[in-house]
């Protein structure tokens, strides 16, 4: 929409369209809500669409210009990938313990005239332009936190058992990869999570994936409980054992007391 000539609105075109019929834009705030080392977040709103149209949002815009779109197809493939696996580990916990957020992406069709005049009152780094590629995801209502590190250190004094659990299982369900960088909101009995972190044995899933050494990092650090205990472990691949890679033996099961698990 424009005001005496000057475009209002941040906006996108719609994103593309999911099982042949939700198919969403979003308009979203001139500044954003948080500016990290990769990307700024916006508070948008769902428009299109689909059963989530009028719900809140967020947008996430690139601050390196210059990374093309294969760096948010790398994003949404982490998340589809955790998506995947925290339903089966739900499955085996028997309840909703874990969600993530779902990424669609979405071209800016409209970026506001009065950025500019915003950012004097409210200095930002980033600077959103026309035909930029965006990410949009479900706002996540609550005390946004990390819960643990790409390298799996976890803060016990916010978290419970059944993260590391999950980190746990998802070697544990494909002998193939962690899933760390464990960051969102716990509501209830439910820790809605976004953008996590996975390491895997073919370096496959972008920039963080530290692939081998990311895995017994991991590894070094977890100590099994109640839920995990007993789930494999891998076995450093022997053309890695007197490599850069360090040695790792599983430390010993936590006792009952020493485990904060909510089952």
């Amino acid at each position: 929409m424009k005001i005496f000539g000057f475009e209002r609105d941040n906006q996108t075109l719609s994103c593309a369209a999911e099982d042949y019929e939700n198919a969403y834009t979003a308009s979203f705030e001139l500044y954003p809500f948080h500016e990290g080392k990769e990307y700024a977040v916006y508070q948008g709103l769902y428009n299109g669409i689909g059963p989530k149209r009028g719900e809140f949002c967020v947008v996430k815009s690139k601050l390196n210009k210059k990374q093309k779109l294969d760096a948010w197809h790398q994003i949404s493939s982490i998340s589809n990938k955790a998506q995947q696996l925290s339903y089966l580990f739900n499955s085996c916990v028997k309840c909703r313990a874990v969600q993530f957020t779902s990424p669609r992406h979405a071209i800016l069709e409209t970026v506001s005239d009065f950025q500019s005049i915003l950012r004097l009152f409210k200095p930002h780094e980033n600077k959103l332009k026309n035909k930029e590629v965006v990410l949009m995801e479900d706002f996540i209502e609550g005390k946004f936190q990390r819960y643990s590190t790409p390298s799996g250190l976890v803060n016990s004094a916010i978290c419970d058992g059944i993260l590391e659990a999950f980190s746990h299982f998802t070697w544990n369900s494909t002998r193939e990869i962690v899933i760390s960088g464990l960051q969102g909101v716990c509501r209830g009995a439910t820790y809605h999570l976004t953008t996590p972190t996975i390491h895997s044995v073919t370096g496959s899933f972008g920039e963080y994936d530290r692939e081998w050494p990311g895995i017994m990092e991991f590894f070094t650090s977890h100590r099994c409980n109640n839920i995990c205990g007993g789930w494999v472990r891998p076995d450093i691949p022997h053309h890695l054992k007197y490599s850069h890679v360090p040695y790792y033996s599983p430390p010993s099961a936590p006792t009952y007391q020493e485990t904060t698990s909510r089952f």
